[in-house]
């Protein structure tokens, strides 16, 4: 399902830059999901960015496919390997 959703790397930038619009809106995103401003995307933030993500591409989703989700997403981005994402990791 997820490879229906977000096949490639660049179809989830894309997505994720349609969601969000132009840069400045990715910053007021970005902030709006890193709810606790550390300045990072932990795996709980990036389950609430993706819920809305699936929500308003209307596709249906359970709890265990979020956390798939959520967890293919960090294995694909996440390049320093420490369990969140960085701006500059989603601005490659």
């Amino acid at each position: 399902q997820l490879a229906q959703i977000l096949p490639t790397e660049e179809n989830f930038l894309l997505c994720f830059r349609q969601h969000v619009g132009s840069s400045s809106a990715v910053m007021e995103a970005w902030r709006r999901y890193d709810t606790d401003r550390s300045g990072y995307i932990e795996a709980n933030e990036l389950k609430g960015f993706l819920s809305d993500l699936l929500k308003k591409a209307n596709r249906p989703y359970d709890e265990p496919k979020l956390q798939e989700y959520t967890q293919t997403i960090l294995r694909m981005f996440d390049m320093n390997g420490d369990g969140k994402l960085g701006l500059s990791e989603m601005s490659r």
